[in-house]
């Protein structure tokens, strides 16, 4: 309808979280905060392209997160039906995927 926003939806939890330095050094990145994802949706976007509970998100398309604002901004409305490039550290190795967010209903 009109005069709504239109976002992204990928279907996790998540919440800002220190990246350690020994994670920086090997993954060589220089950024010491990313989002941590507390939980992803059974049949999300997210779970289809294989992002898991614990991995920590440091880049969303062209777009450096450092915090789950970050992320948010990331899904806006071009996001949506659009292969979004995610980068993210699991278990502190630089781990590269591609999610396809759905436009948010309700």
């Amino acid at each position: 309808g009109h005069g709504r926003v239109r976002r992204g939806w990928i279907g996790v939890a998540a919440q800002r979280a220190a990246i350690p330095r020994r994670h920086q050094l090997a993954a060589g990145v220089e950024q010491a905060w990313g989002v941590l994802l507390t939980g992803v949706e059974a049949g999300s976007p997210a779970a289809a392209a294989g992002l898991l509970e614990g991995d920590v998100v440091i880049s969303a398309g062209e777009r450096r997160v450092t915090g789950a604002d970050d992320l948010i901004r990331a899904l806006d409305w071009r996001s949506i039906d659009a292969a979004l490039p995610v980068a993210l550290l699991r278990r502190g190795r630089l781990t590269n995927l591609t999610v396809v967010p759905r436009e948010r209903r309700g």
